[in-house]
């Protein structure tokens, strides 16, 4: 497959959706996902991986167990395994969001994938029951 350039601007100028991830890379089992923000998503936590959020344009505010942080433009947070958290925004933002499509489960330790469909082609994306994307 040849190397290709992405555009973040014009990726992010696509979107329609608000909390959708749209998977523009993916390095390994890590996709790298953009989002556009307006308004909060529920508290949730993640058991079996960690998330990194880079704010790209706008501000997003992350709420967490651990404190409140508001990202800027180009700046990045990692919320660790297990925190609680919630992102939101009061106006527009898009953000960049990188987390494993692939999983272990916790119930018998087998790396089991199962698809769930992807917002943007209509086709599959993969991963494991307790990996399925909730927004």
């Amino acid at each position: 497959m040849p190397l290709r350039n992405i555009n973040l601007l014009e990726v992010a100028a696509e979107l329609d959706e608000l909390f959708v991830m749209w998977d523009v890379a993916l390095i390994d089992d890590v996709a790298i996902s953009v989002y556009l923000c307006q308004g909060c998503i529920g508290w949730h936590r993640h058991i079996d991986y960690a998330e990194l959020f880079w704010e790209q344009q706008g501000v997003l505010l992350l709420e967490s167990e651990w404190g409140d942080i508001h990202l800027q433009s180009h700046e990045l947070v990692v919320v660790p395994k297990g925190v609680t958290h919630r992102s939101g925004s009061l106006l527009s933002s898009t953000a960049l969001f990188f987390q494993p499509r692939l999983l272990v489960t916790r119930r018998d330790g087998d790396r089991r994938l199962f698809p769930w469909p992807d917002a943007r082609t209509g086709g599959p994306k993969w991963g494991t029951a307790q990996g399925l994307p909730t927004a």
